[in-house]
């Protein structure tokens, strides 16, 4: 026989070892669970790198791929415009209002390649600007920036980020400088550069 007291005990003690039990079951269900969506979260931040690896590497591809298309189609317009000069437009010179008539000709079917350059290379400023923005944002804070105010002298070493962005620019503009002839070489390279000084400006 048990006291009333000592039931009240004995039920105290059961109802402890009940909620000890109940918590050791839930902390360990708990910890198994933050463990899997921990383990979730790197295999989908490495498929995400992955992935952001292999659209930069295409792109980068297509970019220069699009810079030897253009300087194979700036060669056929060169020689395009020659064979027009010598064959066509200059004997026509005599004839009343046929030399200005094929020259107005020529003018439009030129401007078809050209508008299409110059939308692929505004593509491939945007192209090269979004990767110099992903290697900085992956690798770079803006707080590297700054130097420390307790008077340490800054480490003006490159970053892992800078590293990257310079040798990247270095081989898509080697491969533009290569391909870009007349003025359209300036022009490019001086839009790069401005969206690049905005770009870090910003960052």
């Amino acid at each position: 026989m048990y006291t009333a007291s000592e039931g009240r005990a004995n039920h105290g003690d059961k109802l402890f070892r009940f909620f000890s039990k109940n918590n050791s079951e839930l902390e360990r269900a708990l910890r198994e669970r933050f463990v899997l969506g921990t383990s979730v979260s790197t295999r989908v931040a490495a498929a995400a790198a992955s992935a952001a690896e292999a659209a930069a590497a295409a792109g980068e591809s297509s970019f220069k791929s699009f810079m030897v298309a253009v300087q194979r189609c700036a060669s056929s317009v060169a020689i395009v415009q020659q064979y027009f000069a010598n064959n066509i437009s200059r004997p026509l010179l005599p004839v009343d209002g046929a030399h200005a008539a094929s020259l107005d000709e020529m003018a439009k079917a030129m401007s078809n390649p050209e508008n299409a350059a110059y939308k692929g290379l505004q593509q491939c400023v945007d192209t090269v600007m979004a990767e110099v923005e992903r290697l900085l944002s992956a690798g770079q804070k803006a707080t590297d920036y700054r130097s420390p105010d307790d008077g340490i002298v800054p480490d003006h070493r490159p970053t892992n980020a800078c590293t990257r962005v310079v040798a990247y620019l270095s081989r898509v503009l080697d491969s533009a400088y290569t391909a870009l002839e007349g003025q359209n070489k300036p022009a490019f390279l001086t839009e790069v550069g401005n969206r690049l000084h905005k770009l870090l400006l910003n960052h």
